[in-house]
């Protein structure tokens, strides 16, 4: 399924990725769901994609096998949350407190 995916655009692609993440993790495959949050976050990051850094983020910290790995995903993701909401107007605000509130 990864190599069929290569083709698809960045964006989609991190999405994509990210939503697969999500059902290893509910499915209790935690290894297979870090590998692909990690690969989100990495490719996110570089290509400027917060939201998607900031879910990744909120996903690897959920992941993780110890505090310090949980804290540090944890800070990542407050820290974006923290620079989105800057720059948002005030309808983009509440939705986005909405929806990643406990992060900032």
């Amino acid at each position: 399924a990864e190599r069929s995916i290569e083709k698809v655009p960045l964006p989609r692609r991190c999405e994509v990725l990210l939503t697969c993440a999500r059902g290893f993790a509910v499915l209790g495959e935690t290894t297979e769901a870090h590998r692909l949050g990690s690969l989100v976050a990495l490719s996110a990051a570089s290509n400027a994609f917060r939201i998607r850094n900031l879910e990744s983020r909120v996903l690897l910290a959920s992941l993780a096998r110890d505090d310090v790995s949980a804290q540090k995903h944890l800070e990542d993701a407050r820290g974006l949350a923290r620079g989105i909401m800057e720059e948002l107007i005030s309808e983009q605000a509440q939705a986005f407190r909405k929806r990643f509130g406990s992060l900032i």
